[in-house]
């Protein structure tokens, strides 16, 4: 171990970081640095990262443990700092329906995105929309099954 350093691991000379460390890195330098790409969208804005995070990637591997090869760090309360509290890993998918500017909508006793809610009644948003312009309630829009096409071959 060199003077002060903690070794990880995870920031090899010949490997290059891990998809972790480079995480917490992105992390740390949006919410700090001024130069840093997306500083604006974060620490511009008072988006920080907790104290315990930022005394070593130590603390911060065991509270989000490794980073998921198919995931992403993401807020859970996008107005939130970077804490153990507010932090999850997350697919594009759930990153994109927890936006600052994402529109939480009510519709038909479910509350969320309209994918969320489509993808959680098993249509797809355009389906909705289209039954909507033929004239359907929105409970009917949502809650009535799809039909499958006919695989005729011609």
């Amino acid at each position: 171990m060199l003077m002060g350093k903690l070794i990880h691991g995870h920031a090899r000379r010949k490997t290059g970081m891990s998809l972790t460390y480079r995480t917490y890195a992105v992390m740390l330098s949006r919410c700090s640095n001024m130069n840093a790409t997306g500083y604006e969208r974060y620490g511009g804005r008072g988006i920080s990262v907790c104290e315990r995070w930022k005394q070593s990637f130590s603390n911060f591997i065991e509270d989000m443990g490794e980073r998921p090869a198919d995931k992403t760090l993401d807020r859970i309360d996008p107005e939130g700092d970077y804490s153990k509290e507010n932090c999850r890993w997350a697919t594009w998918k759930e990153q994109n329906n927890n936006r600052r500017n994402t529109n939480i909508i009510d519709i038909a006793g479910y509350r969320g995105t309209l994918q969320g809610i489509c993808d959680a009644v098993g249509i797809a948003p355009d389906t909705f929309k289209r039954r909507l312009k033929l004239g359907w309630s929105d409970s009917k829009a949502l809650e009535t099954p799809v039909r499958k096409k006919n695989n005729r071959r011609l």
